[in-house]
């Protein structure tokens, strides 16, 4: 199986910098990946790093979301 773990983008806040975007992703999709990687395929794509590749055939998809970052997954989520 072929599983896509996604971060979108951070929503800049006034008292963030542009170091924020660039840190790792959150805890979760790593351990997450780290669960399944052994037995399939696993990606993580951070959109505040990259574009997300919606052609890619996948089997599941995972995005992790929090309050800061609910408006910025709605349009990953239309596009899946």
């Amino acid at each position: 199986m072929i599983i896509k773990l996604i971060q979108p983008k951070i929503v800049m806040r006034p008292m963030d910098t542009q170091l924020k975007t660039k840190m790792a992703p959150s805890l979760a999709l790593l351990t997450i990946a780290n669960i399944f990687n052994k037995e399939h395929t696993v990606t993580i794509e951070n959109d505040n790093i990259q574009d997300i590749n919606f052609d890619e055939a996948v089997d599941t998809v995972g995005i992790t979301v929090t309050l800061a970052k609910l408006q910025k997954s709605f349009p990953i989520i239309c596009n899946l």
